[in-house]
This record gives C-alpha cells, sequence and structure tokens, in this order.
C-alpha cells in the first residue's frame, strides 16, 4: 500500500538494511517485544536505550529475530498533542523516531 507513512518506512528501510526483508515493517520501535537474556547479554543491556540499535545489533550478531504476533501499537496510544501534532514539519514523536532509525543505520 502506498504512501507508506514515514515511520514505517524507516521500520522497513532499517530492516532491509539488515538484509531482513522478511521482518517487513517489525521493529523493536513498537511495543511489547521479548528479548532472551542470553540475547541482551550479547548485545549489551545498554543497547535498549535505543530499540533500532538493539534490533540491528541482535540481527547482526546472529540471534532468531522474528515477527511472531501483530500488536496494534496505535489504537491503544493516547493522543498527546504536543507529541503527535505539529504545525509545521513532522511531529517531536516523529522526529525522535527517525532519530532512532538513523542511529540504528550507524550501528
Amino acid at each position: 500500500r502506498f504512501p507508506l507513512y514515514i515511520v514505517n518506512l524507516y521500520k522497513y528501510m532499517l530492516n532491509i538494511a539488515c538484509n531482513r526483508k522478511d521482518l517487513g515493517v517489525g521493529s523493536t520501535i513498537a511495543v511489547p517485544h521479548a528479548i532472551s537474556r542470553k540475547c541482551l547479554e550479547g548485545i549489551g543491556w545498554d543497547t535498549l536505550h535505543t530499540a533500532c540499535v538493539a534490533q540491528v545489533k541482535a540481527i547482526l550478531e546472529g540471534y532468531k529475530v522474528e515477527c511472531v504476533h501483530f500488536v496494534d501499537v496505535m489504537k491503544p496510544n493516547r493522543i498527546r498533542p504536543n507529541e503527535h501534532f505539529a504545525t509545521v514539519g513532522h511531529p517531536p514523536a516523529v522526529l525522535r523516531i527517525t532519530g532512532d532509525h538513523v542511529e540504528g543505520l550507524f550501528t
């Protein structure tokens, strides 16, 4: 479906960069997700500060990464006008997500 929402485009781009087209727009930027202790110890707990970095490190270090269930992360989120709307450009939430994905690309 086109056009893609910008955040979904970032998710897909990150997965393509990791040679994981099969993940589609699946991402650790959306919650919930599960990570094994073994994986966390391998990629470093500090990578959880930026979910995209954790995802890329897990993929590159050979851990099993897969989308097992669809979770609607949009419907249960309450609208926060100061985070979700902007009079010019993208809202703060989108800018933050953009930065997270750029950081993931340079991991």
